[in-house]
């Protein structure tokens, strides 16, 4: 089930408690959930919960349904936009421990044992916190966050989850949460995304030192991507056989440009493919070459008013690795 609201905010109370609490509580063999509830916005004025505000307005006998996939875009969590991280407007809710936040409420809403998928963006991160500990089947983890000020959050989320990750999608690899990573997680974790900025080449090199069996990774690329350094750690990882590149063109000195002088080529994922593979990449099997907006920030800007289909997508080049190629 997915959910996708931003329309007037006095709606919003009779959406989640009228529509969706009877739906979400009588469906008890609903396994994915997906939110995108935010209130509406006009120019730069943002509108925030109400006082009276309750979410979802769960009662003590309410839960939700064993949910296996669980991803929230936007939700208000009681309390309005560019709010530090830890304050609400809104407390109260019934939790195990006493009154609390509406994240620690859903926390104790039903069995979380079973989720093996969560995506969490923004403000939502903070409900990974109270999560955590009852996610015991965990796989893949995705949290899309950008202020620093966020990371001290999640670097405990990551260091003491009760399992190992084989995914993690983040927006920004903050160097702090590279510990955890390569230290709880660094056996089992299969694939690492990371695109929305670039990895400094001391932090992609020590990712490549301690996760011995990544196999996919994709990275934003803001260099030039025949950069020998990068090419070098890329082809370094030992069982890597997926590489993704979101590469952002530099600036072009000639305001109109020729359009037969693309930043990537169709030439330019064979060259790069044959690099890497004389630098050591022998597992490789596929790259994939991207120029413009990665998939997951555009949905992100598209929360402020629809900037990221604005910016447009080049195209994607695939180069298959082949039985007998040398």
């Amino acid at each position: 089930m997915k959910i996708v609201y931003g329309r007037e905010a006095v709606a919003l109370r009779a959406l989640l408690q009228d529509s969706l609490k009877p739906l979400i509580t009588s469906s008890p063999r609903l396994r994915s959930l997906g939110l995108d509830i935010g209130f509406p916005t006009s120019g730069c004025v943002w509108y925030g919960p109400s006082r009276d505000y309750c979410g979802f307005g769960f009662s003590a006998s309410e839960a939700f349904p064993t949910f296996e996939e669980l991803d929230v875009v936007d939700y208000s969590w009681g309390r309005p936009r560019f709010l530090p991280a830890g304050l609400f407007w809104v407390k109260g809710y019934p939790t195990a421990l006493g009154p609390g936040t509406e994240m620690e409420h859903w926390a104790s809403l039903g069995d979380w044992s079973r989720l093996r998928r969560l995506r969490l963006v923004g403000d939502s991160i903070m409900l990974a916190t109270p999560l955590a500990p009852k996610l015991t089947a965990l796989e893949h983890i995705e949290l899309s966050f950008h202020h620093p000020a966020l990371t001290k959050y999640m670097v405990p989320v990551l260091a003491t989850l009760p399992c190992a990750l084989t995914s993690i999608t983040l927006a920004v690899l903050h160097p702090e949460l590279i510990p955890p990573i390569t230290t709880a997680h660094a056996a089992s974790l299969r694939a690492l995304s990371v695109y929305d900025a670039p990895i400094p080449p001391a932090d992609l090199a020590l990712l490549r030192d301690r996760l011995p069996n990544l196999d996919t990774l994709t990275l934003r690329c803001d260099r030039n991507p025949d950069d020998a350094t990068t090419l070098t750690t890329l082809a370094g990882f030992p069982r890597l056989h997926s590489l993704t590149l979101w590469i952002t063109p530099h600036p072009h000195p000639d305001p109109d440009p020729h359009p037969d002088d693309p930043p990537v080529t169709i030439a330019t994922p064979g060259r790069l493919f044959a690099a890497l593979r004389a630098w050591g990449a022998k597992r490789l099997r596929t790259l994939r070459l991207n120029t413009g907006v990665p998939p997951q920030q555009d949905a992100q800007l598209g929360l402020f008013g629809g900037g990221g289909q604005q910016q447009g997508r080049a195209f994607e080049c695939v180069w298959p690795w082949q039985e007998g190629l040398t």
